[in-house]
């Protein structure tokens, strides 16, 4: 049995060593996205093992000062959370409900020993420019913790310092231009989840400009900050800039599926973005051809890929069905939206507080498919259905959901008048 075959790797969960566990879950969890036994035999074990970890991982931190240490309890922490994170998407989850709340807790702890790592890395950085690399690599990571934990404005001051101090080295001669490109991108996307879109464009543009200069070895980033640009020029009114942006990330990205499936599923992300950004330009056939290009390309993934894609998967569907709707071919959006809404449906199944308004948008939107067949009787039971949802939803949140129940009851109420106006025994 060789170290990296599964059975070898559960023994060594067992064991203390901070590396040798991370390794180990690394792994596993790679395995584990392609074989369910494997996922749901991983979710047991962590089940067991969870506490005990995570008091390796605190401990490799607390025990020395040696900034190492608390790298390794820092990047331990942080690859058990990825772990439990793919089980908790997994259906076999919901056999072992005690770790499901993991993943969270176990950010924070991460966030905190990247603090601590950061600290031990300010005290080297004055002294040479390796000193200042290892800072910028700390203050990257300590970034993307805050940012795991949706703590934007935690995440956005390190990232900054990361790339000021990357700029710099790259002017001395030490880093290397994709580290640049790589800060940049990063805080063009904090800068959008912080609504500072021209600082995000700013950005965005320094990054794909790092990424040209670099070359063909890293097109994949440079496809990724076309996406981050993309998204920060479509909360502007620069709409042919969006299209520009997403189009050539989708160039990229399609030539590189090609040889690599594994950005199938990034592919089919900006082809439904990049199908919305046509249709605000205008250009409804190039939206079509775009969204049905997206769910084409979902639909050729494997499996196990597409599950875990099911959420992005149904938005393009609905998107999708919505289009063909606007342009008059009901006929051809029924199937597509029926597929939306029996994908949210689980979804929302699972997930009750991410899709149940989800699943009521797809049924309205199957509502209004079923009334342009002249279905009145199937329309109105999905549009009593997105109601019935709706309702439940502004219950608990109406600054929220009054908006999508309004617009659910207008159609009920449309409905039921030509229904009203229908001979008798007409449905």
């Amino acid at each position: 049995m060789t170290g990296t075959e599964p059975g070898f790797l559960f023994v060594a969960l067992d064991g203390d060593d901070p590396i040798g566990l991370r390794t180990a879950l690394r792994h596993l969890t790679r395995v584990a996205k392609d074989r369910p036994p494997i996922a749901n035999l991983l979710a047991h074990e962590l089940s067991r093992s969870l506490p005990r970890l995570v008091d390796v991982a605190r401990r490799e931190a607390e025990e020395a000062d040696a900034m190492a240490h608390f790298i390794r309890g820092e990047t331990l922490a942080n690859a058990i959370a990825s772990t439990l994170e793919l089980i908790h998407v997994d259906s076999v989850a919901r056999g072992v409900p005690e770790i499901l709340n993991a993943p969270m807790p176990l950010r924070s702890l991460a966030a905190a020993l990247s603090e601590l790592a950061v600290r031990e890395a300010r005290g080297a950085a004055d002294a040479d420019a390796d000193g200042r690399a290892e800072l910028a690599k700390r203050l990257n990571n300590l970034a993307a913790r805050w940012g795991e934990l949706g703590r934007w404005e935690e995440a956005l001051p390190p990232a900054e310092e990361a790339l000021a101090l990357r700029r710099r080295l790259l002017k001395e001669g030490v880093a290397v231009d994709y580290l640049v490109g790589s800060s940049a991108n990063n805080c063009a996307l904090l800068y959008c989840q912080l609504q500072r879109y021209p600082e995000a464009i700013a950005a965005g543009e320094e990054s794909v400009a790092i990424y040209r200069k670099v070359g063909r070895e890293r097109e994949a980033d440079l496809a990724s900050a076309l996406n981050t640009l993309g998204l920060a020029k479509s909360r502007t009114d620069d709409i042919a800039g969006t299209v520009a942006a997403w189009q050539e990330c989708a160039d990229i990205r399609r030539r590189l599926a090609t040889n690599d499936a594994r950005q199938s599923a990034g592919l089919a992300k900006v082809l439904s973005n990049l199908a919305s950004a046509l249709g605000n330009a205008g250009d409804e056939q190039a939206a079509l051809a775009a969204s049905t290009e997206a769910i084409d390309t979902y639909d050729h993934l494997d499996a196990d890929q597409r599950a875990r894609y099911d959420g992005d998967r149904s938005a393009a569907l609905h998107n999708h069905a919505r289009r063909l709707l606007a342009v008059d071919r009901a006929r051809e959006a029924a199937p597509v939206i029926s597929k939306a809404v029996q994908l949210r449906r689980s979804l929302a199944d699972r997930h009750p507080d991410l899709y149940t308004d989800e699943l009521a948008r797809s049924l309205t939107t199957m509502s209004r498919v079923r009334l342009a067949m002249d279905d009145l009787g199937g329309s109105r039971q999905l549009a009593q259905e997105a109601v019935a949802l709706r309702e439940r939803l502004a219950a608990a949140d109406a600054d929220r959901y009054e908006a999508g129940l309004s617009t659910s009851r207008e159609l009920l109420t449309n409905i039921e008048q030509r229904l009203g106006r229908q001979p008798a025994g007409h449905d």
